[in-house]
């Protein structure tokens, strides 16, 4: 098995031909979860990643469980986003919500609506992408699951942001805030703040960008891991100085971010 597995690596299949060895071994379950874990590994090739994925795919439509076959798909869509496989992630999209309205399975539905979002958004496809991220929260809503309520209300605010209606996605980051403090959600109450932040630069309200910055900073501080986001809190708080004519402070706090 090992001298086999040893030429294999040679040709790059090692890994793929262990994995169909156990998988003839285990259960369907067992097999699917196992290739879906090979492509959701980001240190795997994209080509390894996909063929897992691929053959998740493909076991999964052969299953008569569809609670399985949502759970698993939803994954596999992930993994097909993240790869920038927009034509695979759209198919795969599709068939959630056909399967999540049989089951009638309205958390499924809002993914669904919230996955279509997402790639709207990517694609420029502005007022699409706020009508399915609205849906997602109006299920959301229904089903009494706040924090992702809030999460689309942050998505949707970074819509109207790019359409220039800062008032209104000032409304929206608002009410996620309000949700968002409820759950003690550290890193999305500083997402939100930074996010108000910006609004505020571009409204001119310079004052009420910097008490924003503080108020980041302090959840910000809460995080374990804040390295991620200390450049971007600068950066940010150095655009607030420039656009008031603080030149120096601006050039002080960039250097700080570097």
């Amino acid at each position: 098995m090992w001298a086999i597995c040893a030429l294999s690596i040679l040709l790059g299949s090692c890994e793929n031909n262990q994995v169909d060895t156990i998988s003839s071994k285990g259960t369907d379950t067992d097999s699917i979860s196992i290739w879906l874990k090979l492509g959701m590994d980001s240190k795997n090739d994209k080509e390894i990643r996909l063929d897992n994925l691929s053959k998740a795919y493909n076991y999964l439509l052969k299953s008569q469980n569809d609670s399985l076959r949502i759970d698993k798909l939803l994954d596999i869509a992930d993994e097909y986003y993240d790869l920038d496989e927009s034509t695979l992630f759209k198919k795969i999209n599709n068939e959630i919500y056909l399967i999540a309205l049989k089951e009638n399975d309205s958390q499924s539905i809002a993914e669904y609506h919230w996955n279509k979002a997402n790639i709207l958004s990517d694609s420029v496809v502005l007022d699409s992408a706020y009508y399915h991220y609205d849906k997602a929260r109006l299920i959301y809503e229904k089903i009494g699951n706040g924090y992702y309520m809030a999460k689309m209300q942050f998505n949707m605010s970074y819509i109207q942001i790019r359409v220039k209606n800062y008032v209104e996605s000032e409304i929206l980051v608002i009410k996620a805030i309000n949700t968002f403090k409820k759950l003690d959600k550290n890193l999305n109450l500083y997402l939100s703040y930074n996010r108000l932040l910006l609004l505020d630069k571009e409204l001119g309200n310079f004052q009420k960008a910097l008490e924003h910055y503080n108020e980041a900073k302090y959840y910000l501080n809460k995080l374990e891991n804040q390295s991620d986001y200390k450049e971007k809190s600068l950066n940010n708080l150095s655009l607030i100085y420039q656009k008031q004519g603080q030149y120096d402070l601006a050039i002080t706090t960039l250097n700080k971010a570097l």
